[in-house]
């Protein structure tokens, strides 16, 4: 049983915040002082993280930096940029090689990853593309970059033929943030995907007699090599998580709603799924038995500094959302990232807050919608202020976007909420949806 996730690794800007791989060339640039022409998008500014209102929690406290050269970030920045360059006239082996020596600087900058993933793939060494794209991954806790990762590493997944492995990449992208070229691409390996919209209910995986034998599913997911360090945890011990684990009380047709979580991989120890990426699933019991909505959340914690991430469960709930006499289940949380850059001597927190409405129809199996996000806050500041690079030029920025969200007999009604500007890509959630539960 192959799953793709809700969410994916780890969280939402398209074309018009990143440089994407296909994106239209009249789309704006990356913001600020950044050079905005790498291929992969990894020039976007990595994005952060604040308490939720009301919460009482938030992300793990910023982490005390090392000292950053003056000198190493001026070395970083002219190769980096160099690269760049050379990739803008498809001089890809040259800009195998400018990456390449910015990473001997800082070997586990994602960006510098990403884009020598992207050269190595157009420069048609896809050994090389794959483990540098797969490392960034390891390095990075932001949406924005992930999501071209996973783009990339889609593209990789499609020239060696991989057509199952490249449309969980291209998913997992997109649920990190919408664009038109990964949609595109999606598209033209699994045309049923074109009409599917975050609003429409898909069926839960399932049913499973026990939450153990959900585990197994999840379980069958996973790499083989990685497969001896999966853990699964259903109990009250989940790491990285903050809120209430259960819905309480539970309402009819539903005798329990639940996270659970589960990691696998070289970092996970004994089961603690503290270290290396933890996907949250939920898990909703009927009649019926356990059914799974899989991957709804992930967060990033690579033990490396300045990259961590949590989540925080604000609302599980059961109740008759629609006024029509039947309950649904609502889960409302909020995903942190904290990402820094120490080859710009910045660092970024991120919190994004999500809702998912699950539902029973005429099938009398429960369905749910994909994590509809409801807003954004946004802060990037410098890591180490007193030893920034003379002249270095930096787009930092603290700016914040909501929707409220209101369920009535009409459906599920978003509203700008707010002076914030709503990213164009997400725009379209504005307005009165009619969940339809199969």
């Amino acid at each position: 049983m192959r799953f793709s996730n809700l969410f994916s690794v780890t969280l939402l800007a398209a074309c018009a915040t990143a440089v994407l791989p296909g994106c239209p060339k009249d789309n704006p640039p990356a913001p600020g002082g950044k050079p905005s022409t790498s291929p992969s998008g990894s020039t976007s500014a990595p994005v952060a993280s604040v308490k939720p209102s009301g919460s009482g929690s938030g992300p793990v406290a910023k982490p005390q930096p090392k000292k950053v050269s003056a000198e190493d970030q001026k070395k970083f920045a002219a190769v980096l940029e160099k690269g760049r360059q050379l990739s803008k006239k498809s001089d890809w082996k040259g800009a195998i090689t400018a990456f390449q020596d910015a990473l001997k600087i800082f070997p586990n900058d994602a960006r510098a990853l990403d884009e020598l993933g992207w050269a190595a793939f157009n420069d048609k060494n896809l050994d090389l593309a794959e483990k540098s794209l797969h490392k960034a991954l390891r390095y990075t806790a932001d949406s924005k970059i992930e999501a071209t990762i996973l783009y990339n590493l889609g593209r990789v997944d499609e020239e060696r033929g991989k057509k199952e492995d490249a449309i969980a990449d291209y998913k997992a992208s997109l649920k990190l943030r919408p664009n038109k070229t990964v949609e595109g691409r999606l598209a033209a390996l699994q045309p049923e995907s074109k009409d599917r919209s975050a609003f429409t209910p898909s069926a839960m995986h399932g049913s499973f007699p026990l939450l153990e034998k959900m585990c197994d599913a999840i379980k069958d997911d996973v790499a083989e090599e990685d497969k001896p360090t999966f853990a699964c945890k259903v109990g009250s011990n989940l790491d990285e998580f903050e809120g209430p684990q259960m819905a309480s009380p539970v309402e009819s047709p539903y005798l329990a709603a639940k996270i659970i979580e589960s990691c696998a991989g070289a970092m996970v120890m004994a089961g603690d799924c503290s270290s290396g990426q933890a996907d949250f699933h939920l898990a909703v019991q009927t009649k019926g038995g356990w059914f799974l909505a899989d991957g709804i959340a992930s967060v990033w914690n690579p033990g490396a500094f300045g990259v961590s991430g949590q989540i925080h469960i604000d609302e599980l709930t059961t109740k008759d959302l629609f006024a029509d006499g039947t309950n649904e289940v609502l889960l409302r949380f909020t995903v942190f990232h904290v990402d820094s850059d120490m080859g710009y001597n910045e660092i970024a927190n991120t919190d994004e807050h999500y809702a998912i409405v699950c539902g029973v129809g005429t099938s009398g199996s429960p369905s749910c919608t994909l994590p509809v996000l409801l807003g954004v806050h946004d802060k990037r500041e410098l890591l180490q202020p007193d030893a920034d690079e003379p002249g270095m030029k930096h787009d930092l920025f603290d700016r914040e976007w909501a929707f409220s969200s209101a369920f009535d007999k009409a459906g599920w009604t978003i509203a700008k909420s707010g002076d914030g500007k709503v990213p164009e890509e997400h725009a379209s959630s504005v307005g009165v949806h009619v969940l339809k539960f199969p």
